[in-house]
């Protein structure tokens, strides 16, 4: 029965040529959707590396950033000094106290950040000391910018 149906259409192709260009417009439209869904399949697996590189790019910043206090005894006390620097957010005053914030922490004066001890915070300073080779630094604000001096 199904050889019939083969037979029947082999022949009605054989002598229909409208027939045989639409069967072969059927079969290069099919071949194209095929391709296009290949390629489509192929972006979708290109956008998800481009998005997943996108946000780890977009996670450097924050991960440059956040340079534990507990690796700063690893350092010398010149690079320890250089990366308080590079981590200190600001200060702030609550209660008559200024605090400094480092690192997305809170610290008070008294309180060790690396091998140096904070001695005194003020809006525009602060003041460190490390006790091992009586080293006293102090950092200061500009007046007009938020870059950080060392003095």
């Amino acid at each position: 029965m199904i050889r019939d149906l083969v037979r029947k259409i082999k022949r009605l192709m054989r002598f229909n040529r409208i027939l045989q260009v639409k069967m072969v417009g059927c079969a290069v439209l099919l071949i194209a959707v095929g391709v296009q869904g290949g390629m489509l399949k192929n972006q979708d697996g290109i956008l998800a590396k481009v998005n997943a590189e996108r946000d780890l790019v977009l996670e450097i910043s924050a991960m440059e950033r956040k340079l534990r206090t507990k690796n700063l005894k690893l350092l010398k006390p010149e690079s320890q000094i250089i990366a308080i620097k590079n981590i200190l957010e600001g200060t702030s005053l609550k209660d008559e106290v200024y605090r400094a914030i480092i690192d997305g922490e809170v610290y008070s004066a008294g309180d060790m950040i690396g091998d140096y001890e904070i001695m005194n915070i003020s809006m525009r300073t602060i003041l460190l000391q490390n006790n091992e080779i009586f080293d006293i630094k102090e950092l200061r604000f500009p007046e007009n910018s938020n870059e950080l001096i060392q003095l």
